[in-house]
C-alpha cells in the first residue's frame, strides 16, 4: 500500500516510510530541493510538497528546510568568558610572582657580588701590607747573606 503513494518535494523524491489512516511517513531528502517552476525548470523560489495516489496528485503548500544557525547560547558565551577571563588573571599573577623572585634573585646575586668585591679588596690590601712589613726583611737577610 505504501508503494502507491509517492511524494515530491520540489524536484527531490521524499521516502514513504510508514502510512496510517491519517498520517504518511517519509524521509525528506537531506537539502532543500530546488523548486520547479512552471516550464518545468529549476527556481530559486521554495518547493512544492506533492503527494500522489495512483492517478491523485495532492498540492500540499511550499516546505522550507530550517537553515542551521550558528546561535550559541548566552549562558555559554558568560561561562566562555569567566573561564578565560579566570585563566589570564592566574597567568598575569604567575607572571607576577616569577618576575618578583627574578628580581629578588638578582638583588641577592649583586649582593653577594659587593661582598665578594670587599672580601677580595680586603684580601688584596692584608698582602700589600704583609709584604711590605716583610719585604724590608727579607732585603735585609739578602744583604747579610752577601757579606
Amino acid at each position: 500500500m505504501p508503494n502507491e503513494f509517492t511524494v515530491e518535494i520540489g524536484v527531490g523524491k521524499c521516502v514513504v516510510e510508514s502510512l496510517n489512516v491519517d498520517k504518511l511517513y517519509c524521509q525528506p531528502p537531506p537539502d532543500q530541493p530546488n523548486a520547479i517552476n512552471a516550464g518545468g525548470g529549476y527556481s530559486a523560489a521554495l518547493p512544492n510538497v506533492k503527494v500522489r495516489v495512483g492517478k491523485l496528485e495532492f498540492d500540499l503548500g511550499e516546505l522550507e528546510y530550517e537553515k542551521a544557525s550558528l546561535y550559541f547560547p548566552l549562558p555559554a558565551i558568560i561561562g566562555i568568558i569567566a573561564g578565560g577571563s579566570i585563566l589570564v588573571l592566574i597567568i598575569i599573577v604567575i607572571l607576577i610572582v616569577c618576575r618578583r623572585r627574578s628580581t629578588l634573585a638578582e638583588r641577592q646575586f649583586k649582593k653577594m657580588q659587593i661582598q665578594l668585591d670587599t672580601l677580595e679588596s680586603n684580601v688584596r690590601n692584608e698582602c700589600k701590607q704583609g709584604m711590605q712589613r716583610t719585604l724590608p726583611l727579607f732585603i735585609h737577610i739578602h744583604m747579610l747573606t752577601l757579606l
